[in-house]
């Protein structure tokens, strides 16, 4: 494709460019690739970011105009300053060395988090007003802090000592936008201060500013140093008003938007982490967006590359150890976007249609060997686009007979002009020879029908070409002699023909594979000859391709709707087919095979319903499988949608691969793609006891505080949501648990011992890491020591020695009294621990059983009901209005209410078998063992009226009321109890929307009287 078709160079840099030339954006193209945003509905503090940080334990931190935040791969925590009250405006972040975070405020000047502790300098500030912080380094190497202010200069913490420079000391003005601390050429520290009149630098040892010449007299702001050593090293300076200014030894260079930059107000830069080329610098601005500047040219990403704002305020590049491989843009108004390159880039042919599926792609030539794409559509035709100018082909104009496109098709006629064909949905077939259109369809007695599904060209050994038209009621070949139909009675095992691929070495053997809703055929230049391949998990054939390894063994992949793709070894058919499934490993995202497309590394692409999976060889492994690592795409890596449309993928001629989706198409040239392949940080908070205090490494635990609760995060910042974790407790776990996306273990009641937590995370990648470990002891309760036991034995021991001695004769009696004194203070024991640990299953305010013991209770019912094969019901009941209860009358009464409710169900059980505990807040649940539906019903309207009866006024009006919901079923041995708890909740949900003070029951399939239920006892 031509320059003026390529995706824009942000994805595909190609550097033939100067500097001097902005790529533009392709005239269809409608969206950046892995892009995301982030705004206040995602947890935010604010929709204006102007700070972006990385902190030293890999958190992300930003600086909104309300608060800051933080995220830590799984959601954002927000951080209100010290000052809030003041201001909680946040215009500057620096995570320091040490490990604390500096926050520059609008009003209230600066702030420190230290591990939990704040810290406010205001008074030692000359103005309340803080731009930026930067950290530098003193000659013996202690930590220098630097501060630029807005209208009183800048002030220096060296030592504990501040120290002010304004325009007294040589800065060209008092407002400090941006500062750089740094090293000259000598390693001699070295400060750069960006400033409304210009940039001034002070070199450690001097006690004045130097104004740096050469500069436009224009407010600077953003301040960046790329490169090493003395020949690369160059200092970017953003303005406002005149571009972005670069300095290599003493020459100047300024870019602006007369050489390619889309604003001239500069807000912000950052180094490009991952560049492929020699540099690139990423620079913000206000109202122009996003410009990318490299040795290949000035690249532009705004709003319509999907920015969420052409406003930029502050650029954070990242590497994949950090996280991800991207840059992190903060916005006015638009949020926190997170830009990766190498990813997908989306197009839509019909400007006017930005979601129009596509159907079918084509890559051609013009005259003049120019390339030319062509898009089929779902109901907008077909489109041409051809340099920077696009046509439309499609019904109304009259080109084609429908609007639908299935697929695409180009030959050469007898005098090697270019001929287009296009299959369309219910119109039949379209022809541009020469200019003019031409339709083919069965009323003319050229197709067995007017839905084509595929196009093939053939060759045969005499060089003659025919055109194969696949409908959906067969197949039809059209050459010099004319049409000619095939169906069943010639070989083909479906009616429905949805996919030709080219057979041997190549066309022109004029051998071909051919798909079908019933199976696989092959044509062998005579004949159509069926294929059986008990391999197939289901007979649609929807794609096939011909592929050949390095040894030239030639193996042959179909596509099934519906059965995953199989691969058959051709060359040997003894070896058994390969088949991939979402049941398989690796597994495939989506068992639906759209089409097969192959890119230059030997990978392959599956177009899907759940995103395209690109299947790689894998290591070399012991056998005859073969080893397949299988990634897939999805929206997060910039596909317009998930699900593909069958036919409509490629790869064009500059190896990229191109897809069709049911929102758009999108492109991947995989020479841009950056793979991920870093282990990135795991963190880890431990807390132990009721009160979850934090467990530090090799903390000694209680017997009293022997309950541990681990929370972790693995610091992934793309496709968080395929994250996945594995643990272990040693001393309590043999093995690891299995890798889930369960982020919280929790141990209740620990035995003594010692322990070590283990942890392990995977990202979206497959890259592992960890392990991280936490170990710590629980030491056991005094009476369960070596020496409490020996101390009762010697004092026991000492009690008998008197005995024995003062009362020899009556030491018999003495003997069992002891024995008996022994087996009483045994006994208490026993019964002080089961009291324990029956409080262990109350609810503390309501003194009915809590949520723990319920889930025992239930998991016991439920395997009592499996032996006896009768029914369990399952209650869950709320108390209405309870919210505004609490807050019109108090916790306090709150609580009364709860105690009063607990003690209604409680009493309101007519069997002992039946249970209620409280399930949290105000929820409770109720167990009523061998309970049909009915008796549920009658138990729930029993309990209703109790509550109702205690006559507890509400503020809704009337009583304090309550809503039940029921759910009972048979229960199987395979079945799971929570289940039964979600329908439950799921009837208490609808009884809530059927206005409150109700009653409404859920039953499964397996709910049937066809065994004895249990009477229940007559309620009152």
């Amino acid at each position: 494709m031509a320059a003026s078709l390529a995706l824009p160079a942000l994805l595909f840099a190609q550097g033939a460019a100067t500097s001097q030339v902005r790529g533009p954006a392709d005239p269809f193209e409608t969206g950046s690739r892995g892009l995301r945003v982030f705004r206040d509905a995602d947890g935010l503090p604010q929709n204006t970011v102007h700070a972006i940080a990385l902190d030293r334990d890999g958190l992300l931190w930003v600086g909104t105009q309300d608060g800051a935040a933080y995220w830590d791969g799984r959601s954002w925590t927000t951080v209100s300053l010290p000052t809030r009250l003041q201001s909680n405006f946040v215009r500057a972040l620096l995570a320091d060395r040490d490990g604390s975070l500096w926050f520059g405020t609008q009003a209230a000047g600066l702030c420190r988090l230290s591990g939990s502790t704040w810290s406010v300098m205001t008074s030692e500030l000359p103005a309340l007003r803080v731009n930026a912080v930067a950290e530098g380094r003193a000659p013996d190497g202690s930590p220098v802090i630097w501060v630029a202010t807005h209208d009183r200069g800048v002030a220096r913490l060296r030592h504990g000592t501040w120290t002010v420079f304004d325009t007294s000391a040589g800065l060209p003005a008092n407002t400090v936008w941006g500062l750089l601390a740094t090293t000259d050429e000598a390693g001699v520290p070295l400060l750069w201060a960006a400033t409304e009149g210009g940039l001034a630098r002070l070199r450690e040892g001097d006690s004045r500013f130097q104004v740096e010449p050469g500069l436009p007299s224009v407010s600077t702001n953003s301040l960046l140093e790329t490169g090493v050593g003395a020949a690369s090293r160059t200092l970017w300076v953003g303005t406002y008003g005149a571009g972005v200014c670069r300095r290599r030894g003493e020459a100047w260079q300024c870019f602006d938007v007369a050489r390619g930059l889309p604003s001239n107000y500069v807000t912000s830069l950052a180094a490009d982490a991952g560049a492929s080329s020699a540099w690139a610098v990423w620079v913000g601005t206000d109202g122009g967006g996003l410009a990318k500047i490299s040795d290949g040219g000035i690249t532009v990403v705004d709003t319509r590359h999907g920015l969420p704002s052409n406003a930029v305020y502050s650029l954070l590049a990242t590497t994949a150890e950090q996280g991800t491989n991207g840059l992190w843009v903060g916005t006015r108004n638009g949020g926190l976007a997170l830009l990766k390159e190498g990813k997908w880039r989306q197009f839509s042919p019909v400007k006017e249609r930005p979601f129009l599926p596509v159907t079918a792609i084509l890559e051609s030539r013009d005259e003049q060997g120019q390339p030319v794409i062509w898009f089929g559509t779902d109901g907008g035709g077909v489109v041409r686009f051809h340099g920077t100018s696009s046509q439309v082909f499609h019904r109304s104009n009259g080109a084609l007979p429908d609007d639908t496109v299935q697929c695409l098709l180009e030959t050469q006629d007898a005098r090697g002009r270019r001929v287009l064909w296009v299959g369309t949905r219910h119109g039949g077939l379209a022809r541009l020879a020469g200019g003019r259109w031409t339709t083919f369809d069965a009323s003319s007695g050229a197709l067995p029908g007017n839905m084509v599904q595929a196009l093939f060209e053939s060759r045969a050994e005499d060089g003659s070409r025919s055109l194969w038209v696949g409908t959906r009621t067969g197949l039809a070949r059209f050459t010099e002699q004319g049409w000619q139909s095939f169906g069943r009675d010639d070989g083909l095992p479906g009616e429905s023909v949805l996919c030709f691929a080219p057979a041997g070495s190549g066309p022109s053997r004029g051998a071909f594979w051919v798909g079908t809703s019933g199976g696989l055929a092959r044509w062998t230049g005579e004949a159509f000859e069926p294929l059986a391949v008990d391999a197939l998990l289901n007979p649609t054939v929807q794609c096939l391709l011909e592929t050949a390894d390095a040894s030239s063994r030639r193996f042959l992949w179909i596509g099934t709707d519906g059965g995953g793709v199989t691969r058959l070894e051709l060359s040997d058919p003894a070896q058994p087919p390969l088949t991939l499934t979402d049941e398989t490993n690796p597994p495939l995202p989506n068992n639906t095979i759209y089409h097969i497309v192959p890119d230059g590394n030997g990978r392959l692409y599956l177009v899907t319903n759940g995103g395209v999976a690109r299947i790689s060889p894998g290591p070399p492994t012991p056998g005859p499988t073969p080893s397949l690592e299988i990634y897939t795409f999805t929206v997060h890596d910039g596909l317009p949608s998930n699900q593909g449309t069958r036919g409509a993928a490629l790869l064009d001629s500059r190896g990229r691969v191109w897809v069709g989706t049911v929102r758009g198409a999108a492109a991947l040239d995989p020479a841009a793609e950056r793979q991920d392949r870093a282990s990135k940080r795991l963190r880890l908070a431990a807390t132990a006891g009721a009160d979850m205090a934090p467990l530090q490494p090799h903390a000694t635990l209680s017997h009293r505080r022997n309950r541990v609760t681990m929370r972790f995060a693995l610091l992934s910042f793309f496709r968080e949501g395929d994250t996945r974790y594995r643990s272990q407790l040693v001393g309590l776990e043999d093995d690891p648990t299995p890798w889930t996306a369960e982020w919280l273990r929790e141990y209740p009641v620990l035995p003594a011992g010692s322990y070590i937590f283990r942890l392990w995370g995977r990202d979206y990648a497959g890259n592992v890491s960890g392990p991280v470990e936490l170990p710590f002891v629980v030491r056991p309760a005094p009476w369960g020591t070596w020496w409490f036991a020996l101390l009762v034995a010697a004092l026991l021991g000492r009690i008998a020695y008197l005995l024995v001695r003062a009362r020899w004769r009556a030491h018999r009696r003495r003997e069992r009294q002891l024995a008996a004194l022994v087996d009483a203070r045994t006994r208490e024991l026993r019964e002080a621990n089961e009291f324990l640990l029956e409080l262990s299953y109350l609810d503390p305010l309501t003194g009915v059983a809590n949520r723990r013991r319920f889930e025992e209770r239930l998991a016991s019912e439920w395997r009592r009901a499996v032996r006896t094969g009768s029914l369990l019901s399952v209650g869950m009941i709320d108390i209405d209005h309870f919210k505004l209860f609490n807050d019109t009358y108090g916790h306090h009464r709150g609580d009364e209410c709860l105690r009063a409710v607990a003690g209604a169900l409680a009493d309101g059980l007519p069997r002992v078998g039946d249970s209620v505990a409280r399930y949290g807040g105000e929820e409770f649940a109720l167990i009523l063992p061998a309970t049909d539906r009915a008796g549920a019903i009658t138990v729930a309207e029993n309990l209703r009226r109790r509550v109702e009866a205690l006559r507890i006024a509400s503020p809704a009006g009337g009583v304090v009321t309550i809503s039940c919901g029921f759910a009972t079923t048979r229960p199987t041995a395979d079945g799971n109890p929570s289940r039964l708890v979600e329908l439950a909740d799921r009837a208490l949900y609808r009884a809530k929307q059927e206005g409150r003070n109700t009653t409404r029951a859920e039953a499964t399939d397996l709910d049937s009287s066809s065994h004895p239920v249990l009477p229940r006892f007559p309620l009152d």
